[in-house]
């Protein structure tokens, strides 16, 4: 029965190293999210081997004690679960399974005895994502995104600094002890944490870096006392100051980018407003929120975001992602699940963790990156609490439970072979191989971008329905309004419709137009504006 255990536990260890890897394997459109599918179908078939292992054991009645935190985390999955399933809208398919990842993954952590195999595992994948990294830096190997010199095997630096910042936490928290007896092992420890800190560097991230600050003082700031309570309530009070203090250092270290933050949680905040008890829907974010930038550049036409407005799929702050989603609702059952571990559990390492995995996702998107995403649901399911209830489960339950398994492991099979299809479609729609209007409800798989607006127009623009084609240039324009192309899209369809007086209006606005920056395409453009001016008047 150990072998059993042990087994389980390695197969769970294995899918967390495996998780940021699957992507160098993977291609097409979705690449960053096709690995949720395999390691999906791996952790689905443990559990299910778990279950005939029960029934064959001959058992009759199993407890399961239930924790606070394993009644939380069943209330949310449920809510987004029944979310999804009353929504009305087409959206996104990928952001449910997400959430069965990360219920499956809990179960899974609940059951494991070993938990320093998992830690060990966690440990080892974030050093190999550090050697990637500096490999990448040194030149050796190529990073995966063409504006960052280190992503690890990320699409950016961002998910890799907070996979390194929740690596690291965890490495000082279990190596701490052992530096006190210098052996062969303590200098291999000491070598994966200064590997960890020197890709952690390079990978330049702020949110990874007030999550590591958070994690330690989860850790060690308990033990810090001066005088007596008040004196740790006087410590309370300075790490919180120290806090706002290296946010506002880290603001300014990289406005731009803040600014891009804030536009962004603006925006969202009128989602929120806009339905706050349900939400808009799982999956609805990357699917709605360019609308509503849109609207809001068309109501502030003179915002001081204009320069950092871009195309979004990511709110980068969890809390008003789930609450755009599935409004306040979701939110609230949410927070219960986060709070859970930090109320009812005396796992200090974990409660480090998991506050450095919360301060990162204040300012970035963990939930839609896989391995992050498995992260938090390990942490939460060790973080198992005081029991309050316990439950004999029979083999007539085990066995009923088999069949929704078996269900959710074709539904994600048949599922994952669709992404795998529309990727190879989306392939010739962006590279202009195919052109007819059943593509354009193909794109709808895609985030909402101006991009894919501007194809969308192209579309009609081929199929000869102007008026529709017109309306797509005209939002895309209004979703990034520094940008000239869909203007332009614009300019041509008037041409080609023989409307010189709207032509004329939209040569003009294009040579007033303001953009992020000037590049041979901008320039060309405007000069080709100043040469129609020119021939009509």
């Amino acid at each position: 029965m150990k072998k059993l255990y042990l087994s389980k536990e390695l197969l769970l260890g294995g899918a967390i190293i495996a998780a940021p890897l699957c992507s160098l394997v993977m291609t097409g459109v979705f690449q960053n999210d096709m690995p949720l599918f395999p390691l999906l179908i791996i952790c689905l078939l443990t559990l299910f081997f778990r279950l005939l292992l029960f029934l064959k054991t001959g058992r009759k009645i199993k407890e399961v004690r239930l924790t606070a935190c394993d009644i939380a985390v069943a209330l949310f999955i449920s809510y987004i679960f029944l979310r999804w399933l009353l929504q009305r809208e087409d959206v996104a398919e990928l952001s449910i399974f997400r959430w069965f990842l990360f219920a499956v993954v809990y179960i899974l952590a609940r059951t494991v005895n070993h938990k320093e195999t998992l830690f060990s595992a966690l440990i080892l994948s974030a050093s190999l994502q550090a050697v990637v990294a500096l490999l990448q830096k040194v030149g050796c190997l190529s990073s995966l995104h063409p504006l960052f010199d280190v992503t690890g095997t990320f699409n950016n630096p961002g998910p890799l600094g907070g996979y390194l910042a929740v690596g690291l936490v965890v490495a000082v928290l279990l190596y701490a002890s052992s530096f006190r007896h210098w052996s062969t092992r303590t200098v291999l420890k000491v070598a994966s944490i200064g590997v960890m800190g020197t890709a952690f560097y390079w990978a330049d991230s702020r949110a990874g870096l007030l999550a590591v600050a958070a994690g330690l003082l989860m850790a060690y700031g308990g033990k810090m006392k001066f005088f007596g309570w008040r004196g740790r309530a006087w410590c309370v009070c300075l790490s919180v100051a120290a806090v706002a203090f290296v946010c506002i250092l880290l603001f300014a270290y990289r406005p731009l980018s803040a600014n891009a933050r804030l536009l962004i949680w603006r925006v969202s905040s009128d989602m929120v407003m806009d339905k706050p008890l349900l939400g808009h829907g799982v999956g609805a974010f990357e699917k709605k929120y360019m609308f509503y930038q849109a609207d809001y550049f068309r109501n502030h036409p003179q915002s001081d975001f204009l320069n950092v407005a871009d195309n979004v799929t990511y709110p980068y702050n969890e809390l008003l992602h789930i609450a755009v989603e599935t409004g306040m609702c979701g939110l609230v059952l949410f927070l219960l699940v986060a709070v859970s571990p930090f109320v009812f559990s005396d796992e200090r390492t974990l409660k480090a963790v998991l506050a450095a995995w919360l301060i990162f996702a204040m300012f970035s998107y963990p939930v839609n990156v896989v391995p992050l995403m498995m992260n938090f649901a390990l942490f939460t399911g060790l973080c198992r609490g005081k029991t309050v209830s316990v439950l004999g489960v029979n083999r007539i339950f085990c066995g009923i439970a088999v069949v929704p398994l078996m269900g959710l492991l074709a539904v994600c099979g048949h599922v994952m072979l669709f992404f795998c299809e529309s990727s190879t479609l989306l392939i010739d729609v962006l590279g202009r191989k195919v052109r007819n209007v059943e593509q354009v409800d193909l794109l709808q798989k895609l985030p909402l971008s101006c991009e894919t607006y501007c194809m969308r127009g192209d579309i009609y623009l081929e199929r000869k329905s102007y008026g529709q084609a017109e309306e797509s240039y005209k939002v895309a324009a209004e979703m990034i309004p520094t940008r000239i192309r869909p203007n332009y899209k614009l300019w041509n369809l008037y041409l080609l419709q023989q409307d010189t007086v709207n032509a004329r209006k939209m040569a003009l606005h294009i040579l007033a137009q303001r953009v992020k920056v000037e590049n041979t395409f901008s320039i060309k453009v405007r000069g080709r504006m100043k040469q129609f001016l020119d021939e009509i008047d």
